[in-house]
């Protein structure tokens, strides 16, 4: 205990001289692979009280807080989310590989344009997994989706809509499409 509020003293004591915060979060092979399964989607150990107590440091001076999410799965940022509350950016990168740290800092410094959309809806909670925030989920008529009801299922303390939506991505550029067709599944 004392040497994870060392760690983020020190933390918060760098981000204090700093004009702009970095950070690093995420899970690691030991918390997100074959036979790694959690209960939880948060941050695992005292990534979230990092995170909020920088991030709240930072929003009370005026200073930015960019998050980089190296992660196998996705990840849930306390109750409600909370701890994004104060953050300035996200960037989800997944598993970067060995050279994520320099596309990386492309990115933050605007060498390169962020243009990443997900692929996949971001759940809000774990109860969510396999629930509304599924894209797919919406296509089944039956127990939970009724031709009578428009709300579809709800929660009862949070909302049944995603954290971030399928294609949530931000971009510096804008994007035309034309000449998209679909065909129907049978």
């Amino acid at each position: 205990y004392q040497r994870r509020v060392r760690g983020i003293t020190a933390a918060l004591l760098l981000a204090r001289d700093s004009d702009l915060t970095i950070v690093v979060v995420g899970d690691s092979l030991e918390t997100c692979g074959e036979w790694s399964d959690r209960a939880s989607l948060d941050l695992s150990g005292s990534q979230l009280d990092l995170l909020v107590q920088i991030s709240a440091q930072n929003a009370a001076s005026k200073k930015k807080t960019i998050v980089v999410l190296i992660h196998g799965r996705p990840v849930t940022f306390g109750k409600d989310n909370y701890a994004l509350k104060n953050v300035s950016a996200l960037i989800s990168a997944w598993r970067p590989g060995p050279f994520g740290g320099p596309a990386l800092w492309q990115i933050i410094t605007g060498i390169y344009n962020p243009s990443g959309k997900l692929s996949m809806s971001w759940p809000r909670s774990v109860g969510q997994i396999g629930g509304p925030s599924n894209p797919w989920y919406h296509l089944i008529e039956g127990k939970w989706r009724s031709k009578f009801r428009t709300d579809y299922r709800n929660y009862v303390f949070e909302p049944s809509d995603p954290l971030f939506g399928f294609g949530f991505g931000l971009s510096f550029t804008q994007f035309d499409y034309s000449g998209i067709s679909v065909t129907p599944f049978n």
